[in-house]
């Protein structure tokens, strides 16, 4: 194992939740507990919820950092919001408003794609999709009868 001074050393492993933790290493210990709560810490996640035009108040409700809440939660912002409340002392709101498998276009507003040379093309495109939608329904189920038939030509 190579070690670099001055950086941090990730320490990984399995415990139950409650257990303590104990990692010693060149005479320095160091104490946690598995799974611990953070009663001070509040999760809030977004439904994920498709929508053209931004939406107010989308419903959810906010709930106590629990080892079974933090399982599902952004381990991103956990940890951040973990270290902001041990270094501050102070309660801390977590808010995950993410939606893996998306473009950063799905999330950006008409009016700033439109200012970007490089997205002018892609906003036409879509609104002119947007202008026919029956045409790219038939499109779409043309396109799912030609895969089907490949599909069972590839059985035979």
């Amino acid at each position: 194992m190579v070690l670099q001074r001055q950086l941090p050393i990730p320490v990984w492993g399995w415990a139950d939740a409650g257990e303590k933790i104990v990692v010693t290493f060149r005479g320095q210990t160091v104490h946690a507990i598995a799974g611990a709560s953070f009663p001070h810490i509040r999760l809030y996640t977004v439904p994920q919820k498709a929508a053209v035009a931004p939406f107010r108040a989308p419903a959810g409700s906010w709930s106590a950092c629990t080892p079974e809440a933090a399982d599902t939660f952004s381990a991103v912002a956990y940890f951040f919001g973990r270290e902001l409340h041990r270094k501050l002392g102070v309660p801390v709101g977590l808010i995950n408003s993410s939606w893996g498998g998306t473009m950063a276009e799905a999330w950006t507003s008409r009016d700033r794609l439109v200012s970007l040379p490089q997205f002018k093309d892609l906003v036409a495109r879509y609104e002119a999709n947007l202008a026919n939608p029956e045409r790219d329904k038939a499109l779409f189920q043309e396109k799912l009868r030609a895969n089907a038939v490949n599909v069972l030509n590839l059985d035979a």
